[in-house]
């Protein structure tokens, strides 16, 4: 296996990894405001943290070698790239502060919001890579993708097989 071919694999990895990041991440903000006590959960939350870093360095590393391996045009990435950075940022600051913290405070908690916040954001612009735009949109009903801002679909035609 040559060096470009691992490099493609790794690249291609991409769509699998990210599913890491997420789950953590969710996980570490669920149990942030799910604490009872204000450090009962505090080292289960550093540990999810840690995961969902280290998975979101590995999913961004993955999704630049399939950026740069694939021939995507950087307008197409760019908005899932920086919204990916940003989680990641994010997601190092919540670690450095609750490392600092004895309990989940406030700070740990509004750190968290924002993880979720751009984790909602990348996930999303980066479901628009791979499904299209209007995914999520097109199996509602024609007044709801209208309110929306889309134009709904006529019914495409059934294709008769002229065999029969």
């Amino acid at each position: 296996m040559t060096i470009l071919a691992l490099i493609e694999l790794l690249g291609r990895m991409h769509p699998l990894l990210v599913h890491l990041p997420i789950g953590f991440l969710i996980f570490g903000i669920f149990l942030i405001f799910y604490s009872k006590k204000e450090n009962d959960l505090l080292p289960a939350v550093r540990l999810a943290v840690i995961l969902g870093l280290l998975a979101a360095i590995a999913s961004a590393i993955s999704g630049w070698l399939l950026y740069q391996s694939e021939g995507f045009a950087f307008e197409t990435v760019r908005g899932h790239l920086i919204a990916g950075v940003i989680t990641s940022i994010l997601s190092g600051w919540l670690l450095w502060v609750s490392h600092r913290r004895t309990a989940v405070d406030s700070n740990i908690k509004w750190i968290s919001a924002a993880v979720g916040i751009a984790l909602l954001i990348t996930g999303h612009l980066g479901g628009n890579l791979t499904h299209g735009d209007d995914y999520l949109v097109e199996v509602l009903p024609e007044p709801v993708q209208s309110w929306l801002g889309y134009e709904p679909e006529a019914p495409k035609p059934i294709a008769l097989d002229p065999d029969q």
